[in-house]
């Protein structure tokens, strides 16, 4: 009965796998990818060195640091303690809240998120505000230069005491002085993190803004924040708080022509790039 069955045949049972191979296999896979990592690195390293030879500065790693350099946190906190020593016999209390709180609210321009592309449009925005915050003050210039009296209706006002009241009050608004901190710690702390992050083909141009700036806003801070102080402290009006006038407003042209200046240098900022130096190895993440 067993003639039409076609024979079976019995496959031989496969050889089980020993564990010292299994073993073996998989540190070959692992050393497989050990090897493609190692290599990645070596990549990046190249391009690095290559990068710094070629008088670059060192491209960026895919995981930057988050604290800011050290000197650019001195230069934050000497800024601040400068302007608290030189005006402490000045301040009150809202004064100090003031100064202290726009430094912190300036603090963050030292992120390491900040680039010197960003930094060029913070630039421009400060820019803006200088120049309007000027014009108006140079209202008031000419008022108490040419000294021609202001007829309001049937009064007539002499034109440096309609000043002293403008001066006066604009002064002795919290907003104000916030705003010019502000842009003064701006001006300042942003200069040093532009220098210290861009790459060395701009570099010159942060020098030259750090340079216009240094120009700018230390002329307006000798020449024109110093005859602030004593008109906001004045307690009543006295022309002589004017005397010389014509001083701040060659200070003030000063000011204009640093920003008249720096702005082909802050558009020309816009079109690099971010100045991380890591463009060319992002596939090395």
């Amino acid at each position: 009965g067993s003639r039409g069955r076609p024979a079976v045949r019995h496959r031989p049972p496969l050889p089980k796998e020993h564990p010292a191979a299994a073993t073996r296999a998989r540190g070959a896979e692992g050393g497989r990818r050990l090897g493609q990592s190692a290599a990645r690195v070596q990549i990046c390293v190249m391009a690095q060195a290559m990068h710094f030879l070629s008088g670059g500065q060192p491209i960026a790693r895919a995981s930057p640091r988050r604290t800011p350099e050290p000197f650019i946190v001195l230069a934050w906190l000497g800024c601040l303690a400068g302007f608290l020593v030189w005006l402490w016999q000045e301040l009150d209390r809202v004064d100090v809240a003031v100064i202290v709180g726009m430094h912190i609210l300036c603090a963050p321009i030292m992120s390491h998120a900040t680039t010197p592309k960003r930094l060029g449009l913070v630039a421009g925005i400060i820019f803006g505000l200088i120049a309007g915050m000027q014009f108006i003050d140079l209202v008031f210039d000419f008022c108490i230069i040419w000294g021609e009296p202001i007829a309001v209706g049937s009064d007539i006002i002499e034109a440096k005491k309609v000043a002293f009241l403008y001066y006066h009050t604009m002064l002795n608004a919290k907003h104000v002085n916030a705003v010019l901190m502000g842009i003064i710690v701006t001006s300042f702390v942003g200069a040093l993190v532009g220098l210290s992050r861009s790459p060395p083909e701009i570099r010159s141009r942060w020098l030259a803004l750090g340079a216009l700036m240094c120009v700018g806003t230390g002329s307006y801070l000798v020449c024109v924040v110093t005859r602030y102080i004593n008109i906001r402290d004045a307690v009543a009006y006295d022309a002589e708080l004017f005397a010389g006038w014509r001083t701040v407003v060659a200070a003030r042209m000063v000011l204009y022509a640093s920003i008249a200046l720096s702005t082909p240098i802050q558009f020309s900022l816009q079109d690099m790039g971010d100045g991380t130096g890591c463009e060319e190895v992002r596939h090395c993440k």
